[in-house]
This record gives structure tokens, sequence and C-alpha cells, in this order.
């Protein structure tokens, strides 16, 4: 065959590129937008050396990059490390920092379109102004203090001068969007957002008023929704306080008796329902997820466009994944004498909603001749601040989880007959304030279609009924308050860097009241300490786990705790401090309340045996820590075994072989939640059936689907499955009693039943990793076209109540596929840094691309990481990349 010539290759490649290019310009859509890019993708180089001229810059900045692209940053300055941080952050993350600001603010559908999810992201668009997390952003932004300032506007400049410098992100090209410039208050939206999502003690109090209101509709009593839910907790194990001799709230009553007297009032007694009336079709339970309600989208059509999306509603995105609740965490700390050296050893892993690319963001920052002294820090960050929150300086190791302490209340407000507009407060007749917001969605010709939406606001907060629907007409008005965002989160982790030990950790972090924190803490001195920073307010007439009424000044707050006053604990005799989320401080042993539900303790009751088991002479610390990190035993399914099992027994011998057989296999499980058994599939499926059968004729329709799909329910859950007496078992709409073991019996037959309808008749193909998928999700990855080019699967290893957290909702009965986990973990030694180690779900880079978009997974699916070497020298020598950001040339 004759070859071409140079000019007839270069005719056919010029001819080649015109087409290419007349097809993009003629068919100017994202399939023709696509193709270009998959044809010019936007890689960036991780390898050799890249330099980079910044005006904004006097003196070079260092970034050297590892084999998995994280970076090492070293600079003279505060200010110009922020700026490298962010110039990362901008370069790897800059779709996904777009993503969070645009949530926060409630502007998704400005860059996307109407064409993406566009009811998901009006919902989501909605409850983000309503609730006022820009509001919050902007309280943080002005009170912060100079140097706050300072360093975040270094952080944003970073980030827009990678916006400029570096390749544009496929997602822009193929949205055709241009981002505005990153700013400080973008950066305090951001931590907004996380704080609102740690703080939903008020869904709770809104979903117990929910029930007594349906009781009181339906022929039941208060005292019954009380029992069914009681409003204080107890969940072990506790590592401060113990209960007292006295009762410190005994004279305080659950249900405020000004509100126990309207409600009785306003609900006068029904007569009892008809069985038919709570006999809900299963599809009918999955149609109202939180986050999914027609009042919050005002659109009839936002469940046909859940179902052309191609989506099961208990299958949400990433992106409404946030206002499901940020899940929980795990972190441990042991002192010198538990890990033999002298010396701290530190463990987190924080548990939020998972994506790709992840949350977490891994970075090693070394500030040498600093103003306020020289410190190193190195571990996992969030996209969108500039602070190391899980990590270590190497003289300290510090994280968090959320404590889940009661930092809001919601308001019964009550208005005067024929004046819907105004509410009683303190004697007085006061009009509801009325704020609007305006909506913008993106057109195809770049012109934007605006919507204005109002909501009420009282002295409380804002009005929920304007924007949650499963709240019928006719239900009280309720109002959210909540504490103001304060401290001064970016000072507070200056400080922690230059930490030498756990008392100027503690010290600096009394100012990080920015959010609810269990945060732990250790040294090289093998110090260990636990504190909770937060703006609590001070309770004196109500619990704080039932909404109260809003009329009477008995109940508004009047002061917050003082951060100093607030429990913590140094070197206990355990040798070691741990948290899940759980109470931490005994409920009844602060005058106030604290934390009077928090989470179940099933969590921390494996890291505590584990933990107290001793250190593994086989394993170096940061392996044992690893290995407790993966622990996928069930707790929850142990405290409830022989209670279930002896309800499962006779159903050994049932006619149905598949059913003898599944509860032959959930009788003998372990707890272990591996991908390939079959067990968990049971376990979970059986908890579904179980909460909908005993608390379809307590609540209504839409309270229960909220109930199915709400990221902390365990404690409800296990209030029921733990109580054998809990009115909850007996089925009100039939005159027949109904006990434990017979509701226990029936909810098996129809998971089985479910299982089989789902998966097929064979049993030992209804293994876990199948029911309970993990998949690492692209916020645009629900698009057939697009979702095996940005999606990952991961391996299942855990479930909603293990260590190795894999969260979520029930309300797909045989379906939970995982959202929820940890997005980052570091195990962390102190007396051997190159040990200690870091890893996130994903990789480092937001790139589809990039060979760093997904090569940290495998080293994530086995409990491994990255290791957390810090040596400056070892680093550069062995360094796969370097990013040399230079002054501009004069």
């Amino acid at each position: 065959m004759k070859r071409l010539s140079f000019w007839q290759k270069t005719v056919v490649g010029v001819v080649a590129l015109a087409f290419l290019i007349g097809l993009f310009f003629y068919f100017d859509k994202p399939t023709a937008r696509y193709l270009m890019y998959r044809i010019t993708p936007d890689r960036v180089p991780t390898r050799n050396l890249k330099k980079v001229r910044v005006p904004e810059l006097t003196e070079q900045v260092t970034i050297l990059l590892d084999d998995y692209g994280i970076p090492h940053i070293k600079a003279d300055s505060e200010k110009k490390l922020a700026f490298a941080f962010g110039y990362m952050q901008g370069r790897d993350r800059r779709v996904q920092l777009e993503v969070m600001r645009l949530l926060g603010t409630g502007r998704m559908r400005e860059m996307t379109g109407p064409r993406i999810d566009d009811g998901v992201l009006r919902r989501t668009e909605l409850f983000s102004r309503m609730v006022g997390i820009p509001q919050d952003a902007m309280t943080l932004l002005e009170s912060a203090t100079e140097k706050e300032l300072e360093i975040m506007q270094a952080y944003a400049d970073g980030v827009n001068e990678a916006t400029k410098a570096e390749r544009r992100p496929m997602e822009f090209r193929l949205l055709r969007y241009e981002p505005d410039n990153w700013t400080p208050f973008d950066s305090y939206v951001v931590l907004a957002l996380t704080s609102f999502g740690l703080a939903k003690n008020w869904e709770q109090e809104l979903a117990r008023l929910e029930m007594i209101v349906n009781q009181l509709k339906t022929g039941g009593t208060i005292d019954r929704a009380m029992r069914i839910w009681p409003s204080r907790a107890e969940w072990p194990p506790h590592l401060i306080g113990q209960e007292p001799a006295v009762d410190p709230f005994a004279d305080i009553p659950a249900v405020a008796p000004e509100l126990r007297e309207y409600l009785r009032a306003r609900y006068a007694v029904q007569p009892k329902k008809k069985k038919s009336l709570f006999n809900f079709d299963l599809m009918d339970l999955r149609g109202g997820l939180i986050g999914r309600e027609k009042k919050v989208s005002r659109d009839a059509s936002v469940g046909d466009q859940a179902r052309r999306d191609g989506r099961e509603q208990f299958d949400f995105s990433p992106i409404e994944s946030f206002f499901h609740g940020m899940s929980a965490s795990n972190n441990w700390a042991m002192d010198g004498t538990w890990t033999g050296t002298g010396k701290g050893a530190y463990a987190s892993d924080p548990h939020m909603p998972h994506m790709i690319p992840p949350l977490g963001y891994l970075a090693h920052m070394i500030c040498e001749g600093c103003e306020d002294g020289d410190f190193e820090v190195i571990g996992g960050a969030f996209v969108g601040m500039p602070g190391v929150s899980f990590g270590t300086n190497w003289d300290t190791a510090w994280g968090a989880t959320s404590n889940w302490g009661d930092v809001s209340d919601v308001y019964v407000e009550i208005s005067p007959a024929g004046m819907p507009n105004h509410y009683f407060h303190k004697g007085e007749i006061v009009p509801f304030t009325t704020r609007e917001e305006t909506f913008r969605t993106r057109q195809d010709d770049g012109s934007f279609k605006s919507e204005v939406m109002a909501v009420r606001e009282s002295v409380h907060g804002v009005v929920l009924n304007d924007f949650i629907d499963r709240l019928p007409d006719d239900f009280p008005t309720v109002a959210l308050h909540r504490a103001p965002l304060s401290g001064h989160p970016v000072e507070a982790m200056s400080k922690l860097y230059r930490a030498k030990n756990v008392d100027e950790a503690r010290e600096a972090f009394l100012g990080f009241t920015v959010m609810i924190g269990h945060w732990v803490f250790t040294d090289t001195e093998g110090n260990i300490l636990y504190m909770q920073p937060m703006k609590l307010p001070r309770r004196t007439a109500h619990l704080g786990t039932v909404p109260v009424p809003g009329w009477v000044d008995l109940y508004d707050w009047k002061e917050y705790v003082p951060v100093e006053e607030l429990p913590w604990v140094k070197n206990p005799p355990t040798h070691w401090v741990g948290t899940a989320n759980g109470q931490i401080v005994h409920p009844d042993a602060t005058s106030y309340p604290l934390n009077l539900e928090g989470n179940v303790g099933f969590r921390l009751e494996r890291i505590k045996t584990n933990i107290e088991a001793g250190r593994q002479s086989k394993l170096t610390v940061a392996e044992q820590i690893a290995q407790d990190q993966l622990d996928n035993i069930d707790a929850g399914w142990l405290s409830v075994r022989d209670f279930i099992v002896d309800a499962l027994i006779p159903v050994t011998s049932d006619s149905d072989p598949s059913v003898a057989k599944a509860a032959g296999i959930l009788i003998n499980w372990d707890g272990r939640s591996d991908g390939d058994l079959v067990a968990p599939s049971l376990y979970q499926s059986l908890v579904a059936f179980v909460m909908r059968n005993t608390l379809k004729d307590e609540v209504s329709k839409e309270t229960l689907d909220f109930l199915l799909n709400y990221f902390n329910i365990d404690p409800l859950v296990f209030d029921i499955l733990g109580d054998p007496n809990n009115p909850a078992w007996d089925d009100r709409a039939n005159d027949t009693p109904e006990y434990p073991r017979a509701v226990i019996s029936k909810s098996f037959h129809q998971a089985v039943k479910e299982l089989i309808k789902t998966y097929g008749n064979d049993v030992d193909k209804w293994t876990w990793g199948r029911v309970a998928p993990f998949t690492l999700e692209h916020p645009f990855g629900s698009h057939k076209s697009l979702s095996n080019y940005l999606n990952r699967p991961v391996k299942t290893q855990g479930a909603s109540a293990t260590v190795n957290k894999h969260q979520g909702v029930r309300s797909g009965m045989s379906k939970f596929p995982v959202k929820y986990g940890p997005v980052l973990r570091v195990m962390i030694d102190l007396n051997d840094p190159a040990g200690s180690k870091m890893i996130i779900p994903g990789g480092q880079s937001g790139r589809p691309s990039s060979p760093h978009y997904d090569d940290l997974i495998r080293l994530y699916e086995k409990g491994d990481g990255v290791s957390m070497e810090s040596d400056y020298e070892t680093l550069k020598e062995n360094a796969d990349g370097r990013i040399l950001l230079l002054p501009e040339k004069k």
C-alpha cells in the first residue's frame, strides 16, 4: 500500500480537525462536547516540573507531588501555604468546590440548568436557602479576625489562580460553565453546610411531634407516643460521668404542659380508624423521602422526574445525600502505656456522603520561618476549607466526630383566630416576617429563568411548614431555632498546628465552636484528651427532645454554657478515649441537657472491645488501627440476637424451604458483615419490615417514609427491638393484641418474599454485596452515558452499625445501596511517622482522565493507606513531580 506523503498527512489531519471542529460547533450539544473532551481530555501533569508565575507571590513556594498526587507544600508563611493549598484543591477539585459552593448557597441550577435531576436540585436549593446556610456563612465571615481573613483570602486566591492556569475540567466544558472567583465567603459556606449537616437533632424533635399529632388524631395519646419513642435515652458505653443518685431532670416533663394542653384541645380524639387505612403498598412507602417532598419541589412532576432519571427513590444522588444528614464518624486515641512506646497513637475516619471525588483530601504542609512560629502538619482535609482537620504535627494528633450536641430546638407557634400571618409571643401578637429568595435556572442560550419563593420566620427561626411537605395542612406551625455559628475556626486550626501537647491542643480548640464535635487528642508524651467545644444553650425548663411552645417565654433560650465548662477528660485510667457519635458523657451527669439522644453505642462498643484486648505484637500500631477500622461485626445484631432468634426458631421448620433455610442462616450468624455473606441481607431486610410493621399505625404514611430514610433512626429502631413491652409491637388497627414474636415472624416472611422478588429463589445468592452495593458516584454519574466513565465500584465490607460503616437507608426494604461511610482515614503512630497511614476512597484528583482519580480505591478496600512520611529530603528525593509557584518576572 502506498504510504501518504507528509503533505498528504497534513491535509488529512487538517480536514479531520476541521470536521471535528465543525461537528462541535454545528452540534453544540452535551454529547458533542463530551466527544471533544474524550479527544482532548482535561488531564493535568503530575510528573516532572511545572512552573507557574503568580502575581500575588513575592517568594517561591514549592509543591512536591508523590506517587499518588498528594501535595507536600513548603513555604515561609501561612498565607503562602494557604495559597498553595488552595491552588492544589483548585487544580484537583475545582468542580467539586463549585458543587459545594452552589449546594450551600442554593444555586446548583445556575450551573447545571434544568437537565440534571431538576427535581432533586430544586429541593436542595430550597432547603439551603430556607434554613439559612448563606446567612450562617455571612455571620462567620463578618466575625472573622484579620488573620483569618488573610488566610481565607490567600486560599481563595490559590483556587482562582489554578482555575486560570490549569486545564478546564470536563464538567465545566460539558456544561459550558465559567465559575465565578472563589471567595472567603464560599469557604465559610462549605463550613456552614457541613456544620448544619452534623446538627440534626431538630429532625428527631419534629418527628416526635408528628408521632404525637398522629396519635391524637387516631385515638391514641401523647403518653403512648412517648412510650414508643422516649424523649430520653441512655446508650453506653459512657467515658465520662455516671448516673447520679438524684435525676437532675426529674422535674422537667418530656412534653411541656402548655404544649400538651394545646395539642389535646386542637386534636379532638377521633374514632379508631379501620385497619385498611394502614395497609400501605410497598411502593407507596418509597415515595416521600426527605428532600423529595412535593412542597419542597413545588412541582407535582418531581416523582415522575425521579423515575425518568432511572433512580429508585431510596437510591438518592450524592448531591441529595447532603440533606439526609452527614452520617457519623469514629475516632480514638491510645496513650503511651497502651502503645508500649511512651507515645500516643490516634485513629480517625469521618463518615460523610460518599462520592467521587471524595470529600476528603490529603495534604502535607511545612511552614518554615512563619510569623507566629514554624509548624508542620499532615493528614486529611475537607474540600473547600484550608485546614487539616484529621492529622498530626508529630507532637500531637487530632480529629473529631459529631457529638450531636443539642444546639437546636423546634418551637410551636400559634396564631390568633383569623390572623394566620401573626403569632403569639410573650403575650403579644406579632407578625411573621417574610423572606423572599430568588432562584435562577440557566437556560440553553445562557439566559436565566428566575423563580421567587417566600418563607416565613418567627423570632425563633424559619417556619418549617413552608417547605417540608410531609407536614399536613392541619399540623401545628413550627419554627426551627438554631444557635448562631460562632468561633474562630481558622485561628483555632492555626494554633492547633503549633500545639506541643494535648493541653495546648485543648486551649487552641476552645475557640472552635463552629461545629459540634467530639475532639480527641494525643501527644508524644503519651497523653490523651477528649473535649467537645460547641455553643450549647443552657436549657432549664425543657429537655430539647420534643418541640416546645413558642408563646411561653419560659422555654426561650437565655444563655449558653461556657465552652470551658463543657465536660472533658485527660488521661482516663482506661488508657484510651474514643467516640462514635454516642453519649460519651452520661446523659444525666450534667446539670443541663447535653445529649439526651445521640446515637446507639454499638460502634463504640466494638472499638472498646478491640482496644481493651490490648496490643497485638504481630502488628505495628498503625496496622492494628487499620484492622480495627475494618471491624465489621454488627453489635446491633448481637444486642438483639437472642430476642430475634427466639422468634425465628419455629420458622426454621416453615413449609417454604426458602424461608426455613433463610431462618437457619440468620440464627447462626456471628454478626460479620462481609459482602459474600447472606445473613446481613436477611437481618437488614428483617429490620426494615419490623420497622414498617410496628410504626405504620403509629405515625402518618409521610412520617413513616421519613423515618425509613432518616440517617439516625437507629435509636428508635432499637427502642422497639430492645423492648418487648414497647407499645409499637401491638397493631392498633387489629382488635387482637399482637406480640413481638408474631411480628418478627411476619416481618421475616415478608423480607424473604421481597428478597425472592428482587434477587431470585436461590437464597445463597442474596449476598450482602449484592443487596448493599457500594458505588462511588460522581454528582453527574447517574446519566447512563457517563456512569461507566465517572463512577467506581467498591467492595462492600460493613453495615450501618459496624465500625467500618456502610450506611444506606431502609426504605428499599431489600435494597440498601451504600451512601455514607469513611471519606478518609488516618492511622497515626506518633512513634513511627513513616509507618503511619492516610487514605481516601477514590483519589486526589477530581478529573476522570487523571491516573489519580481512582488509584487509592484498592488501598482503601484493604484498610491500607499512603505513608505519612514527612521527612522533606526523603520526599524530595522520591517525588514523582513538583510544582513551583513563582513570583512574576519583573
